[in-house]
């Protein structure tokens, strides 16, 4: 066993008021990993339940459709890789030399030139707007990184056209 139980209680405080204070909370989960090891260190989800509940308790919180308490996210959900993927893919293009810090790249709502109803943007596919409509001159790869959505972060409204 490797959960460190005192950075398990840290991620627990932070994950609880995190997910309260989300516009649209549907629970949440942690995972922290010593890259060096692979050993977990910490494993949360939230809501949960004391582990002393009841038998009453238990039949309420099976009950429980909203929050699902009993569900511990961290191992049963699965969830898109979201931003880990867009920063290997950046430090790969700099060491590389396809790109380099500074370039500006622009988005159209399609990855591939040329074939647009390929590996589309989430955000076109929803919304009908691009990177580009809040970001006309282009993002560069620190900005894509920091303007970064997953399909939990709906984008800005696009400013309005002078």
């Amino acid at each position: 066993m490797t959960i460190d139980a005192d950075l398990q209680k840290r991620v627990l405080a932070i994950l609880k008021p995190a997910v309260d204070a989300s516009a649209h909370p549907a629970g949440g989960s942690a995972v922290v990993i010593d890259v060096a090891s692979g050993d977990v260190l910490a494993l949360a989800s939230y809501p949960t339940y004391a582990y002393g509940a009841t038998a009453e308790d238990f039949a309420r919180l099976r009950s429980e459709t909203r929050w699902l308490p009993l569900r511990f996210r961290a191992v049963s959900d699965a969830f898109p890789p979201g931003s880990t993927c867009k920063a290997i893919t950046l430090v790969g293009g700099l060491s590389d030399g396809v790109i380099r810090p500074g370039d500006r790249i622009h988005c159209r709502g399609a990855f591939l030139p040329g074939r647009p109803t390929q590996f589309r943007c989430w955000i076109y596919n929803q919304y009908g707007i691009t990177h580009d409509s809040e970001l006309p001159e282009g993002q560069r790869g620190e900005d894509a990184i920091r303007n970064s959505r997953t399909p939990t972060r709906p984008p800005s409204p696009p400013p309005p056209r002078p």
